[in-house]
């Protein structure tokens, strides 16, 4: 569960780059997850590719999937942009499932070890999984708190409040908006190459799912939309409730998951509508203010 919690929290993390420090509100982020899942399983698997040169040109794929898919949305603005990123991933289940000689198809994509090289890496022990799963969670975190309090960051800010103010002041509005495209179309591709070392089988339906492309973006609402903290709350507290729902209460009793985030998601607009974070620092920063300070003894 934890090490799905990190996967699922990496690709958060790059929403809220895009989403809530930029204000571009994309829906099919699961394009690059997918993308970086599939392109390495492939290389991996069909061109025997080694294990550091797949992971590297996975990624690269994604980035440039990010620049394809980039130039023409962002000429979209709200709800047309959102809906132009849910076609592409739309488009992307379709084409892995057409070309299922290649990709597997509707019926997946396995990894088995014994048939892929690098298969020291990919069989390791479920503490390893997790090591190595908290350490690119901690990463994208790092890269966030970067962007975050860079010129980057504060250029996407100004984009998300107010562009034409903005574009009047200088700043260079596609250049920036896709400089944050591409950090969250990378950080997403190494979630889709995890995801495929830990689970070593991919469907398009999971890959390239609109359900979690939506899961993405509800993380960070529920945490703290443009918070560096709202999308490590909201992982903490979503991923965990879906698996357990989905593995504990699984068959009928799985919906309840997605009546629980409905549940949540109206709660939260009448109630915490700017998230959970901000709320958390209400109750924090008084207890904070509260405790003794430690100094020098006074003369």
């Amino acid at each position: 569960m934890l090490v799905l919690t990190f996967i699922i929290g990496m690709a958060a993390i790059a929403w809220n780059i895009i989403g809530g420090f930029g204000g571009q509100f994309s829906l099919g982020n699961a394009m690059f997850f997918g993308i970086g899942a599939y392109a390495f399983a492939i290389l991996l698997v069909r061109f025997q590719l080694g294990f550091v040169p797949a992971v590297l040109i996975a990624l690269a794929v994604a980035l440039l999937a990010a620049l394809i898919v980039g130039y023409p949305s962002f000429q979209l603005t709200g709800h047309y942009f959102a809906l132009a990123t849910i076609t592409v991933v739309e488009g992307l289940r379709f084409l892995t499932r057409f070309f299922n000689e290649f990709t597997g198809g509707a019926q997946g994509f396995s990894l088995v070890p014994a048939l892929v090289r690098g298969v020291e890496l990919l069989d390791m022990g479920r503490y390893m999984y997790y090591l190595i799963a908290l350490s690119l969670f901690m990463l994208a975190f790092i890269i966030s708190v970067w962007v975050r309090r860079g010129k980057v960051g504060y250029y996407l800010m100004a984009l998300r409040d107010d562009q034409l103010a903005a574009a009047s002041l200088g700043i260079n509005v596609a250049r920036f908006k896709m400089l944050g495209w591409v950090v969250t179309a990378l950080l997403t591709g190494v979630a889709g190459v995890m995801y495929a070392i830990y689970t070593q089988f991919l469907s398009p339906g999971y890959a390239f799912s609109i359900t979690q492309s939506v899961l993405y973006a509800v993380i960070p609402i529920i945490g703290g939309i443009g918070t560096l903290a709202g999308p490590v709350i909201g992982t903490f507290l979503m991923v965990p409730l879906e698996h357990i729902a989905q593995t504990q209460y699984g068959g009928t009793y799985g919906a309840v998951t997605y009546v629980v985030y409905g549940i949540l998601l109206i709660l939260l607009i009448i109630y915490a509508p700017e998230g959970l974070r901000p709320k958390l620092k209400t109750i924090t920063d008084p207890v904070a203010r509260a405790l003794p300070t430690v100094g020098p003894p006074s003369s």
